[in-house]
């Protein structure tokens, strides 16, 4: 609308003589040309924007269709972890299983190195199958962690009857603390950093002993695992955590672990907002802590941790009744604790777990089944059928390859213990031997 109205008044100066107006005109021409410059290059602009703006929609929508299908792979994914933990654990934890039994059975010597490269074979199946499985779970983000306020005391129980027997069987000796506080944490999530803290301490340690610490420190619980084994060289600690980095293990040696640990205790501790840390000097022993905050419920003490070796080699005729619907398993469980003069009743449901005990008369003293059974029950529904038959709580242990967290969630909510598939035979027999010793403690008069 500018140059229309422009335009009339320069014609009309351009009519009128004198070096004023010429003047005039010159500039009004100037600035007409100017102007249409500066409309067309804002045409031109504009139009760019409407381009940008619709392509802009087509990527915000490309966007969101690519997220749409991120979260379902990611569904997906967290579906096939779930399918792969229970229904790849199964035949492995069988095959676990029968390898112990040979193993205890085994005498010839040349027999026993054979068995022995089997069970080299197993857990290095195990370790990295249990690994792998950690790491992507957390890196598929299924594993959600919600913080509650609780005690450490029963947790380090737990730890001790699951470590002592291997650090035993290394000539390890490791020191419990004798005060712990209480804190605010995911409490499994925190359970499994220290697992892992702790088989890194058994395995690079092969003299000394192997000492935890629960310490109140500015307001944080800083709990450590220091040992006095191999150590860490100054150049590999910014490496430490990260996948398949191991220290003094150059030629991959799958007795010292594959270097997964501390990539699934780094990303656990991340996903929980707690800080670790690692302090090591080669050949003198590293000390791996973890942060956490506080519950103001403050601390316990309790009695030392260790377990009583007494109890080591007795059975005392406990009767151990199994749950599984896989015949592979159950009949491994069987023998294996047949083999360590236990008496034992197997089933592959309550019911006819019922059956079985109403024919001998006798009332169990230690349950294992396994979660998922046939025709939707679970290992829940057997201990609560128990419960329901005897009217009193007994011992149990559900064994379970699921990932899913309101399963575990679940499944931890009651009094007995839960763990993941494969149970290595020392874990099993740590167990027993902690029903045991409540048992004897609870018989004195």
């Amino acid at each position: 609308s500018a140059p229309l109205i422009i335009l009339p008044i320069t014609i009309k100066l351009a009519s009128i003589e004198g070096k004023v107006y010429v003047s005039l005109v010159i500039l009004l021409v100037i600035f007409l040309a100017l102007l249409s410059l500066f409309n067309i290059k804002l045409s031109k602009n504009f139009k760019r924007s409407l381009i940008l703006r619709f392509e802009n929609l087509d990527l915000i929508e490309q966007l969101k269709e690519q997220k749409d299908e991120a979260n379902r792979a990611n569904n997906a994914k967290s579906k096939f972890l779930a399918a792969a933990s229970h229904d790849l654990r199964q035949p492995l934890y069988s095959l676990s299983l029968f390898t112990s039994v040979l193993d205890e059975s085994t005498k010839d010597p040349q027999t026993r190195k054979i068995v022995d490269q089997i069970n080299v074979s197993v857990d290095a199946l195990k370790s990295l199958f249990d690994a792998l499985l950690d790491i992507s779970k957390l890196d598929a983000g299924v594993v959600e962690a919600k913080k509650i306020s609780f005690p450490l005391q029963p947790m380090f129980e737990k730890l001790a009857n699951a470590f002592d027997m291997q650090a035993l069987e290394k000539g390890l000796i490791i020191k419990w603390p004798t005060r712990v506080y209480s804190v605010i944490s995911e409490a499994d999530l925190l359970e499994q950093i220290l697992r892992n803290y702790l088989e890194n301490a058994i395995r690079y340690t092969d003299k000394g002993n192997i000492t935890v610490t629960c310490e109140l420190i500015s307001g944080k619980v800083v709990i450590g695992v220091h040992d006095t084994g191999i150590g860490i060289h100054q150049d590999e600690l910014k490496d430490i955590f990260t996948e398949f980095h191991q220290s003094g293990n150059a030629q991959r040696d799958r007795k010292k672990g594959l270097g997964l640990g501390l990539a699934i205790v780094d990303r656990t501790a991340k996903l929980v907002g707690h800080e670790i840390s690692v302090i090591s000097e080669l050949g003198l022993g590293s000390t791996f802590s973890i942060k956490i905050q506080q519950c103001s419920t403050g601390l316990s003490e309790k009695k030392s941790l260790s377990i009583n070796s007494s109890l080591t080699q007795r059975t005392d005729c406990l009767l151990i009744a199994i749950v599984d619907d896989e015949e592979t398993i159950r009949e491994g469980i069987f023998q294996l604790l047949q083999m360590w003069d236990y008496e034992v009743v197997a089933a592959a449901s309550s019911d006819e777990l019922l059956a079985q005990l109403e024919q001998i008369g006798r009332q169990p003293d230690v349950l294992i089944t396994d979660y998922r059974l046939a025709n939707n029950f679970t290992g829940i529904d057997v201990i609560t059928a128990l419960q329901s038959k005897y009217q009193q709580d007994i011992p149990a242990l559900i064994l379970t390859g699921d990932t899913d967290q309101k399963r575990i969630s679940q499944m931890n909510a009651g009094r007995w213990q839960v763990s993941h598939k494969p149970l290595p035979t020392a874990k099993l027999r740590a167990f027993l031997l902690s029903v045991q010793k409540t048992e004897a403690i609870n018989s004195k008069p």
